[in-house]
């Protein structure tokens, strides 16, 4: 993937540290604005409905993004009362964070594309480089984050099909067995994620790269 080749560039930390600020804020921003359209004015009240990045920034989250290229910000809390249409609304919420960051990657994929379609080579521009590495890591914010495992966001549409008990359960084991998968990707060297989630990183990446 891009961003590994890039290691080596001074520009990669800018553009690491860029898309922490740039991904997770807008990603976290959004769950609380569609929380917010929805009816429910509890994120808004919790100071969520901020472009403030140090509203969004969860420790650990950021710690893993750096380390292991996959992370997240600090859960948006909202109150289902105030919803609607029950589950669906929360499944409407969980997706806004992703659909941010795809957003955001194809934005920033604009010089990638421009390149292309101009069949020149920018691979060495500092601005290139940046705008690649922020696109990037938002692509896998969006993907990681849709995977089904509580307290992911992806798990809100699992949760369409379970009882409230299973949904308890769930939200209860799902951090433990997130961690543990994490432990054994970042400490046994096994790339469970990678496995899984590179060929959808991949064909999106491909995909923002080269949509007309």
């Amino acid at each position: 993937m891009l961003i590994f080749s890039l290691l080596s560039t001074p520009y990669v930390l800018i553009g690491l540290l860029l898309s922490l600020l740039i991904g997770i804020t807008v990603h976290e921003f959004s769950h609380a604005w569609e929380a917010n359209r929805l009816g429910d004015p509890t994120p808004k009240q919790l100071g969520r409905l901020s472009l403030n990045p140090l509203r969004h920034l969860d420790p650990f989250g950021t710690i893993f993004l750096l380390l292991v290229g996959f992370g997240w910000g600090k859960p948006v809390l909202y109150n289902p009362q105030f919803l609607r249409h029950g589950k669906k609304d929360e499944v409407k919420i969980a997706l806004a964070g992703p659909i941010a960051n795809l957003i955001v990657a194809f934005i920033f994929a604009l010089p990638y594309r421009l390149a292309h379609y101009l069949q020149v080579d920018l691979s060495s521009n500092p601005l290139f480089i940046i705008t690649a590495v922020i696109t990037e890591i938002n692509i896998i914010l969006a993907v990681f984050n849709i995977l089904p495992i509580p307290p992911l966001d992806g798990s809100k549409i699992i949760f369409l099909f379970v009882s409230v008990e299973t949904r308890i359960q769930l939200e209860k084991i799902g951090p433990l067995f997130l961690m543990g998968l994490i432990f054994i990707v970042y400490i046994l060297r096994i790339n469970i994620f990678g496995t899984i989630l590179t060929p959808i990183v991949e064909w999106l990446l491909n995909f923002v790269r080269t949509f007309p």
